[in-house]
This record gives C-alpha cells, structure tokens and sequence, in this order.
C-alpha cells in the first residue's frame, strides 16, 4: 500500500490542463480578417466573396432568362 502523502500527491495534480478560449468582440474579428496577411485566411475570405457573388448572380439571371421567356412569347403573334 502506499504511503498517504503519495495518495494526495497525485490526487491534487490536475489530470489535463484546462484551456481556456479569448472570447472577441464581432468588430475585433472583422478588423482582424480585414487586415490580415495570413495566406489561408485571404483564401477563406476569397471562397466566402465568390459564393456571396453566386448567391447574387443565380437569381438574377434567373429573373433576366424568365423575362426574355414571357417577352418572347409574348410577341409571338406579333411576328407573322
């Protein structure tokens, strides 16, 4: 059996340590992705810019392609 201070010894020793996270505020994560250097973050920042530009683009065009559609069928009559 062990001795009792050797018990306590490794009772009291923490068995991983705690991390602790920084919590930031929204402006201090935006100044920090607006300035920063970091390759893989301006690569993440280019992704996001790209499919928010998709995002645009898709229902307009769809929009312009049904409006063409209506126009052209619209003036059909109209041709002969």
């Amino acid at each position: 059996m062990l001795p009792i201070e050797e018990l306590m010894a490794t009772l009291t020793e923490p068995v991983a340590p705690v991390l602790t996270v920084e919590r930031r505020g929204r402006g201090k994560v935006v100044v920090s992705c607006q300035t920063t250097t970091d390759r893989k973050n301006i690569g993440h920042l280019c992704l996001i810019t790209s499919f928010g530009f998709f995002l645009i683009a898709v229902p307009t065009g769809v929009k312009l392609l049904v409006q063409h559609w209506l126009d052209a069928e619209g003036h059909k009559g109209d041709r002969r």
